[in-house]
């Protein structure tokens, strides 16, 4: 009785999503991925946000969205804006958001979901389009469901509630639409709108050529139409052109990546050993999104290691498991698996990143794995595939809903991964910090030494734990550690640190040479400058004190502690005989 019950049930919501109008579904799947992330619109900045947003003059100003095109991302402390990072599109979205909502957070989070739901519809569209072409019966309801279960995935709501990381919807949301012109073009593409929107897609986020590939790979697989894969070839490549110009001739922002970063250690032998558990992992977190944290760092280092022999009998067995299920499938079902082998590529580490996996570079991949996913349940589970669909959607929906919890600030964020995942050298880091700022000095002194312990080459660390000895008055080895982060890397906070550090030990001479020395890459370091200047006034030579104060008010014009000090100068050159 209740076994037909359910399957009288199944039947009508089955028919339901099919009579629907895709207007209606798209606004349904709107507000299922609303609900979802509602929590997360209370959320704070967090992580990179911090020297992306909060820290960076450059995201503070309408009139700075011209210089998003000229240099990165990074805020330095008064260097301008450094960085690994291309991002013109995201400074923007900073930079009028920052317009709209100033330091509230919530109006942040508020356009990211608006993107989500926006590149959630453009899913919708693409796979329903698609489908429609190879003339598949249920190409709506494949397309509502895989828009639906991609919307609410926990295992991309990094993405999401990580504001830093909006560069991934904005290039999906521009990669999406190209491809909508392609496929929706037909015999008339219009080529000028889809190089149009691919360059702005990398401008976004490099990512964005894997979104280009897979259009290559939809005309001459799917398509099998040769005039148009050539069009799109000699489209594609000026669009680059144009990006490589503006990315490395103009904005002079390379392609390197942090030296201390386990992945960039490691030997290209020892990277390619990583990628089959590059891509387990990313499956893993694909199907079964429980362990998530931010920070992931591992290195596969020799074939014996269980992760790499292991990770390729997973691999063989899901290839098996594939070919068996779906060896009578069209060409259209393999085309979504090669669309996450494309869409994952770049992240696999052949040329070392930031990290050796992050969730948030599987917002464009998962698309391929949902829709392959979905066809195969609505095609094989026939009439009760609503019922499983519904369950997953609800299941993944509540995962991301307890996510946003995490994601509330840094310290509950960084306070939960780190148990997931303890040896992390940024984590301990981060987690040190937030414990610092939230007065538990005690406790974050011994994450700053584990972080030292497990990256000793990096510079924030370093400065980080100088700064926890110091509050414990072991000014000889903060001012050790301060040097060391400087030796490390030319990290602002470093000089500040030890500059304060030595002014008020009185060493004049030392806090001036610290500061000229920090100053030649941080000509706008207000403390930086200050410190100096006022190290001047007290050695007696106030000329250099005068020209470096005239230089303050060229950045910090009518600063209060600026113009105190410009009157103790001229009133030391009146006394002066």
């Amino acid at each position: 009785m209740i076994k037909k019950k359910c399957l009288k049930l199944a039947c009508r919501l089955r028919d339901c999503i099919a009579s629907q109008p895709a207007s209606k579904l798209v606004f349904i799947i709107g507000l299922v991925i609303c609900t979802t992330y509602f929590n997360g619109l209370f959320n704070g900045f967090v992580w990179d946000d911090e020297e992306q947003i909060l820290n960076n003059p450059v995201a503070h100003s309408l009139a700075n969205w011209w210089r998003s095109f000229f240099g990165s991302t990074f805020n330095t402390g008064g260097g301008g804006v450094s960085g690994f990072y291309y991002r013109p599109v995201m400074m923007i979205f900073f930079i009028v958001n920052w317009l709209v909502w100033g330091k509230l957070a919530f109006g942040f989070h508020l356009a990211q979901i608006g993107l989500h739901i926006a590149n959630a519809g453009l899913v919708f569209w693409l796979v329903k389009s698609i489908l429609e072409e190879a003339k598949v019966k249920q190409a709506k309801t494949i397309g509502f469901w895989t828009a639906l279960i991609w919307g609410v995935h926990a295992g991309i709501s990094e993405a999401v509630f990580y504001i830093s990381s909006v560069q991934e919807e904005l290039f999906v949301l521009f990669s999406l639409t190209a491809l909508l012109i392609l496929v929706k073009g037909k015999k008339n593409i219009n080529w000028w709108w889809y190089g149009f929107l691919s360059w702005f897609g990398l401008v976004s986020k490099e990512a964005a050529v894997t979104g280009m590939a897979i259009g290559g790979l939809y005309l001459l697989w799917l398509k099998r139409n040769r005039d148009d894969f050539w069009r799109w070839l000699m489209t594609s490549s000026l669009v680059i052109g144009a990006y490589a110009v503006a990315r490395f001739g103009i904005a002079k922002v390379g392609l390197s990546s942090f030296s201390v970063v386990p992945i960039v250690k490691a030997s290209l032998a020892q990277r390619l050993m990583t990628v089959p558990y590059t891509i387990v992992s990313y499956l893993r977190i694909s199907f079964w999104p429980e362990r998530l944290f931010i920070t992931h760092h591992f290195v596969v280092p020799s074939f014996a290691d269980v992760r790499f022999w292991g990770s390729l009998l997973v691999l063989a067995t899901l290839l098996t498991v594939l070919a068996l299920t779906g060896r009578n499938r069209s060409r259209t079902y393999w085309f979504w698996w090669l669309w996450f082998l494309v869409g994952i590529s770049l992240v696999l580490n052949i040329f070392p990143l930031d990290m050796s996996l992050a969730e948030r570079w599987l917002y464009f991949p998962l698309i391929g794995v949902a829709a392959a996913v979905v066809w195969q349940v609505v095609d094989r589970a026939k009439t009760v595939s609503v019922l499983i669909l519904s369950a997953v959607v609800v299941l993944l929906g509540t995962r991301t809903w307890l996510r946003s919890y995490n994601w509330r600030s840094g310290l509950i964020l960084y306070g939960h991964d780190i148990k997931l995942n303890s040896g992390a050298y940024d984590l301990n880091n981060n987690y040190g910090t937030e414990l610092y700022r939230a007065g538990r000095r005690r406790e974050a002194k011994k994450y700053f030494l584990k972080s030292v312990e497990l990256a000793p080459d990096w510079w924030v660390n370093r400065s980080n734990l100088g700064v926890a000895l110091a509050s414990e008055g072991q000014e000889k080895q903060a001012e050790r550690q301060y040097r060391q982060a400087l030796t490390n890397g030319s990290y602002y906070l470093a000089y500040e640190n030890l500059a304060g550090l030595l002014f008020n030990q009185k060493r004049y001479k030392e806090v001036i040479e610290i500061g000229e020395a920090g100053l030649k890459s941080l000509p706008a370091n207000f403390k930086l400058s200050y410190l100096t200047a006022l190290a001047y006034y007290r050695l007696g030579r106030l000329d250099e004190a005068a020209q470096l104060v005239a230089h303050l008010n060229r950045w910090y014009l009518d600063d209060p502690q600026v113009m105190e000090l410009t009157n103790l100068i001229q009133s030391a050159k009146k006394d002066k005989p």
